[in-house]
């Protein structure tokens, strides 16, 4: 990945929105078969591959429509829209949300995140 000042690059040397996870516990978490969705009647929308959330750790997935799951950087099915719209992270096999913003996160500004706190 490469940033050129507050922006976020992904290995296409695209922009794009993206979600950032953050693993405040002192275990590993493996994600495979966590979901993200910007549908809340679709809660599998994108699906996680194995990848591994260390203790401590973040991990950046682009909003970017590009559906890849690989090895690199993880990019979903979908885009997020600028002016606010749902978006929800599932665990395997459930319809019940674990975080969500809803009904949908506020209008977004160039290169200034938005967040929950996390505890």
């Amino acid at each position: 990945m490469a940033t050129d000042g507050a922006s976020l690059a992904d290995e296409d040397g695209e922009r794009s929105d993206w979600i950032e996870l953050h693993n405040p516990g002192p275990e590993r978490v493996n994600l495979r078969g966590w979901s993200l969705t910007d549908d809340p009647k679709l809660p599998g929308k994108w699906r996680f591959p194995e990848r591994f959330l260390e203790p401590q750790g973040y991990l950046v997935v682009f909003a970017s429509a590009k559906d890849r799951t690989g090895a690199g950087n993880l990019h979903t099915n979908f885009r997020l829209n600028a002016g606010g719209e749902y978006l929800g992270l599932y665990p395997p096999d459930s319809t019940i949300p674990a975080a969500e913003l809803a009904p949908s996160f506020p209008p977004q500004l160039d290169n200034v995140a938005y967040g929950i706190p996390s505890n």
